[in-house]
């Protein structure tokens, strides 16, 4: 899938490849990590190759290291900076197995060194499709108990001055403690709404445990209580405000038992990348943030988590990490939001993965094009009756839901059926994948018309 974006894209990649020694599953510190750079169809090029050592690498991570914890070789940045000289944008890929390089801070760690906006490159070649004209955005902001306290007044204030604008509606959703101090912020404007978290008091307490759930089921409260909130509209995105927590290689957010009982001051309840994958699909959404506050518990956490989900479906996502200036925010969801290619922002504290397709770069609409994705990326399964809801004013959360099961599913097989493009329709060799996901289509769509219009 790296290789179809590269091409049909003309994307400048730099690729960071990790050498294991040693049989150890992180590498030891007899690993290395080669740097190579290739723009679209071109050759590559070997930059040069360092021992995981010099990275800040080669033993095993906690999830509370900073950036300041990791290194990038003078020799390195200086190849790496020839090598993308005239480039606007340099995309991050990180070839299986990738060890703890996924981790690594290196939007920081290039920043200083070129002259170009560094994204990383997503897993999916399809681009998820936005629903409805105005962007409907959820913030969930969480600061437990047992982890360092934080104050999510601020930190949603900013928030919302990065992602505020005429076409944006935000639902706000915080722990009790903040409620009153958040609800008198928000007086002033009228395109955002605050729920009160005594309506999550019948959802169950999640069990008390340092380990991070696999189960792709809805069960924190949190979530449930967000879901319940909005269940007849759909999200466009969420973003979190809240602690990473990192535990067996995995990340996850760290949330206060509930909305209504933050008591626990010694473990907070754990979110991980299965369970929030199916909240994305349930609530429609297909862009996520997380911002962790300036002492966040394990920043490497939540980079774990955006990097894991976006490794999970198509979607637009956001690791960021709390500064005082909001200029990475507001560019950040400006592009995931954009409907017009534009220029990649330039970030030092956040990580982004986006389509190629939102960023104002060339690329082969002829030599890429195929029967089973439009110019634009998009998927071409959905029928006429689903496309009119999805560009409604507000569309029903069941109508995106059922698209983002579509996409996920469409996007996994592309990157099952081939290496370096996706085939016509008619040269699919998983038929009957193809034919249900057609007839999940066409069943979605006559749900859709069904709906709109009872009697037909």
């Amino acid at each position: 899938m790296a290789e179809l974006l590269r091409r049909q894209n003309d994307l400048a990649v730099l690729r960071i490849r990790l050498h294991r020694a040693g049989g150890w599953a992180r590498g030891s510190e007899r690993s290395t990590v080669a740097f190579e750079f290739q723009t679209g169809s071109g050759a590559a090029e070997q930059l040069g190759e360092v021992p995981v050592s010099a990275l800040g690498l080669g033993k095993t991570l906690t999830g509370a290291e900073r950036q300041q914890a990791f290194a990038l070789p003078a020799t390195i940045a200086g190849q790496v900076a020839a090598a993308a000289v005239g480039q606007p944008t340099l995309w991050l890929e990180f070839p299986s197995p990738t060890g703890y390089l996924r981790l690594v801070p290196w939007e920081g760690l290039l920043a200083p060194h070129l002259n170009a906006a560094v994204l990383r490159l997503p897993y999916f070649a399809l681009l998820p499709r936005a629903a409805g004209r105005t962007f409907q955005l959820a913030v969930v902001a969480s600061a437990a108990r047992a982890k360092e306290p934080f104050d999510a007044v601020d930190l949603i204030g900013a928030l919302l001055d990065a992602v505020f604008g005429p076409d944006v509606r935000v639902h706000v959703f915080c722990d009790a403690e903040s409620y009153g101090e958040v609800s008198h912020m928000l007086d002033q404007h009228e395109r955002v709404q605050i729920y009160d978290p005594a309506h999550a008091a019948e959802f169950d307490l999640p069990r008390r445990t340092r380990q991070i759930e696999a189960r792709d089921e809805v069960q924190n409260p949190w979530l449930r209580w967000v879901a319940r909130e909005l269940r007849a509209r759909a999200l466009d995105g969420i973003h979190f405000i809240a602690h990473g927590y990192y535990a067996q290689d995995r990340g996850a957010i760290a949330l206060a038992s509930s909305p209504l009982v933050n008591t626990d001051r010694q473990y907070a309840r754990f979110v991980g990348a299965a369970e929030l994958g199916a909240f994305l699909t349930a609530t429609g959404a297909w862009t996520v943030g997380f911002t962790g506050p300036v002492f966040n518990f394990a920043p490497l956490g939540l980079r774990e988590l955006a990097d894991s989900l976006a490794q999970t479906r198509p979607l637009h996502v956001l690791h960021h990490e709390s500064q005082p200036e909001t200029d990475e925010l507001r560019e950040a969801y400006g592009l995931m939001r954009s409907t017009e290619p534009r220029p990649a922002p330039r970030l030092r504290n956040s990580a982004l993965w986006v389509h190629p397709h939102l960023v104002s770069e060339p690329y082969e609409t002829a030599a890429g094009h195929d029967a089973w994705l439009d110019d634009a990326g998009r998927t071409v399964l959905l029928g006429s009756s689903t496309e009119e809801a999805l560009a409604g004013e507000e569309t029903p959360t069941w109508v995106a839901a059922g698209t983002r099961a579509i996409e996920q599913i469409h996007g996994g097989l592309l990157g099952s059926l081939a290496a370096d493009r996706s085939p016509p329709l008619d040269a699919v060799s998983g038929a009957d994948v193809e034919f249900a996901l057609r007839e999940a289509a066409d069943l979605l769509d006559r749900h859709v018309r069904a709906a709109k219009d009872p009697s037909a």
